[in-house]
């Protein structure tokens, strides 16, 4: 065995973006939309052919809005929907055969949420949230 190449190797790489739009103040209500992206890939190689974490390819992106109002009671709102596809290749290596899985998950969530300010030292809040998961193979 060569003492310089190593046992188990990865090379894991990501890319990442967001981008966030801030709407202007209309009256008492401020809020943002936005979305995101990531994409990433796994390598693995090395003399242990039992892999650790198993070679993949994976992408992903969400939006999301955000909206809130102020004044004595504060309400905010908020939506998100995310999406992320991962595909996995593994190999037997005692058949010598390629496999591969494609994943799908779907989620989405939102919340409504309130603060009632009775004065300086005394407040109320209240906030209900809802989220729900999908996997897809």
């Amino acid at each position: 065995m060569d003492a310089n190449i190593p046992d188990a190797y990865f090379q894991l790489i990501s890319h990442t973006s967001e981008l966030v739009w801030e709407h202007k103040t209309i009256g008492n209500i401020s809020g943002s939309i936005g979305s995101s992206y990531i994409t990433q890939g796994n390598v693995y190689r090395g003399l242990d052919y039992r892999a650790l974490i198993p070679n993949y390819r994976n992408y992903g992106g969400g939006a999301f809005i955000l909206e809130n109002g102020t004044k004595k009671l504060t309400i905010e709102a908020g939506a998100r929907y995310d999406y992320k596809w991962m595909r996995t290749y593994t190999l037997d290596f005692t058949t010598l055969i390629a496999r591969s899985s494609d994943y799908n998950w779907q989620n989405y969530s939102g919340t409504l949420g309130g603060i009632y300010r009775i004065n300086q030292h005394l407040s109320v809040n209240a906030s209900f949230g809802i989220d729900g998961v999908r996997l897809t193979r």
